[in-house]
């Protein structure tokens, strides 16, 4: 039986000023109890007075919807039905404790794009872990629209082209301090996650190797720690990783020589132990492994990267032993940096005259020892030749006045000024390395590598590039690397 107002009034008037109203009667107390429920039952729907209430949708209009965030698709399409339901369930989950106060129920989102749906949930997972965001970076990252968030790159999905995805994230130089969530395995069909120049903190998730579709990783630049994280090592498609500048330990894992990285920037870390004999396996065109704890040689399989290397750079490392002469199978590299470490004995031949391709050759901070020979003239793209601070004992450098090389070998124990003390040269010379003269077999020859290794990737399915820059931009960098 519905009580109208009326009635209700009628009630009270006759409980309160009726002289019998010490003996009120049965129906009198039935309709104060169908009051009292009336009321509790408008209480559960919002405040009194009609201050928060929706009213029952008329055929062909639109309910009325109160929300926080306004729910949409990539399109901006808003589902009203959905939302007017979550409403409703919300309300009638409202506490009745109090009827002066009262909670205005928070609308959730409605995204029916599930792979955006799941990157929302990654996305504000990842933000609950920011700690500190300087510059307001994720301070857009409102509302059910994805795609216009800082630093998401959306585009059509490989699956459904009719829908969107999160194809790239890209937060460089956005001065975060957090960590990286689990929830980083949502996004399926990224491309690149570029964090470079943040400081982000922790170990990379393990189950990152779910992103099957990832072609470029920069992590470069941060506070990352632990071992070599090979759940990298588990996504097919990646062609560039970048984990420069953190704080990565350990011994790097062979496999990473055997996948096919076009790039492979590991340089500024605490990597430690001697390289994998693998390490020729690689199709990399740049690796960077500079200012690590390296120790040991280079392993001779390096001369199979004759067709693809064209950067090496280990400088700052404790590498020692004899530099190995396949490096001279090394005809497409064009820079070379071997400087700060210990590496000894004499420069092989055939090493400088194989380098057809070099443009900067820097072995600076070795102990190495002999004579530079005139071989190095015949190297006609050389603009930098770098032997400082060894313990060479002469030089036959009559290059053509034509090159306009930059030659320094300044500090060695060569005649002249600026160069080493006689006794520093001497106790050098009391423990000179000696690394043999035994042939180079044929197996590392370019000729038959050609035939047993794959053709270097089309340019078209590696990363984007410029040079040899790709779209990542690097992180500062220390002795110009």
């Amino acid at each position: 039986m519905a009580t109208s107002n009326h009635q209700v009034f009628f009630v009270f008037f006759c409980f309160f000023l009726s002289p019998y109203f010490l003996v009120p009667s049965t129906a009198m107390f039935s309709a104060i109890a169908e009051l009292i429920n009336y009321r509790t039952v408008n209480w559960t729907l919002g405040p009194p007075f009609n201050s928060y209430y929706t009213p029952s949708p008329q055929p062909g209009v639109s309910s009325p919807i109160v929300e926080d965030v306004v729910p949409s698709d990539i399109s901006g399409n808003i589902n009203t039905s959905d939302v007017n339901t979550n409403t409703t369930d919300q309300r009638s989950n409202m506490s009745t404790s109090s009827h002066d106060e009262y909670e205005i129920p928070k609308v959730s989102l409605y995204i029916p794009n599930p792979l955006l749906k799941r990157a929302h949930t990654a996305l504000h997972a990842w933000k609950k872990t920011i700690f500190s965001d300087p510059n307001n970076f994720t301070g857009n990252w409102v509302g059910g629209n994805v795609c216009a968030y800082n630093g998401i790159v959306c585009a059509p999905s490989l699956d459904d082209p009719a829908q969107h995805a999160v194809a790239g994230i890209d937060f460089n130089g956005a001065d975060i301090a957090g960590h990286l969530p689990v929830e980083l395995s949502h996004f399926k069909e990224v491309a690149f996650i570029h964090v470079n120049s943040n400081r982000f903190q922790g170990k990379i998730p393990q189950n990152l190797s779910s992103l099957v579709h990832l072609e470029e990783l920069d992590f470069s630049n941060n506070g990352f720690v632990g071992p070599f994280p090979r759940e990298v090592l588990k996504l097919p498609n990646l062609r560039y990783l970048d984990l420069r500048f953190n704080n990565f330990e350990g011994p790097i894992p062979p496999e990473i020589f055997d996948k096919d990285f076009d790039a492979l920037f590991l340089n500024n870390n605490q990597f430690n132990a001697t390289l994998p004999n693998n390490m020729g396996n690689s199709n990399a065109s740049v690796i960077v492994l500079a200012n690590n704890n390296f120790k040991g040689q280079i392993p001779k399989s390096v001369g199979k990267m004759g067709i693809t290397l064209n950067e090496i750079i280990l400088t700052g490392n404790k590498f020692s032993g004899c530099l190995p002469r396949e490096i001279g199978l090394l005809g497409n590299v064009t820079v070379m940096d071997l400087s700060f470490n210990s590496f000894g004995g004499t420069l092989p031949k055939r090493m400088i005259t194989g380098l057809q391709n070099v443009e900067l050759l820097n072995l600076s901070y070795n102990e190495l020892t002999g004579i530079v020979t005139k071989s190095i003239c015949c190297l006609k793209h050389l603009a930098n030749f770098t032997y400082s601070s060894n313990y060479f004992i002469g030089e036959v450098l009559k290059c053509s006045k034509k090159s306009d090389a930059v030659f320094d070998g300044k500090d060695n124990c060569m005649v002249g000024q600026g160069q080493r003390t006689t006794a520093e040269c001497a106790l050098v010379a009391k423990h000179q390395l000696s690394c043999g003269r035994k042939k180079i077999k044929s197996s590392l020859s370019p000729s038959i590598d050609r035939l047993v290794r794959p053709p270097p990737l089309p340019l078209e399915n590696l990363p984007p590039v410029n040079g040899f820059d790709y779209a990542s931009p690097p992180p500062p960098m220390f002795d110009g690397y």
